[in-house]
């Protein structure tokens, strides 16, 4: 079934390709965020979207080869 609202075509959820995300902030704490990252990669889904909001720790929070698996390559990071 093909729904139009003001020529405006709609589509059912489920054919609609949702992306789902979260944030982590951190100041100086580079093994927390290791591990809150470790643990969030564990159940989110390919292709979510992390953020990390690095609150003017100093030296600025890195995130440890590895921890990001296969977000990696989609990866950037903004200073």
């Amino acid at each position: 079934m093909q729904v139009i609202i003001d020529g405006v075509p709609y589509v059912p959820a489920s054919v609609i390709s949702s992306r789902i995300g979260i944030a982590i902030s951190t100041h100086q704490r580079t093994e927390a965020l290791k591990r809150a990252l470790e643990q969030h990669m564990k159940h989110l889904p390919a292709g979510a979207l992390v953020v990390v909001i690095d609150d003017g720790s100093k030296p600025a929070a890195a995130v440890l080869d590895g921890v990001l698996g296969s977000l990696a390559e989609e990866a950037k990071y903004h200073a």
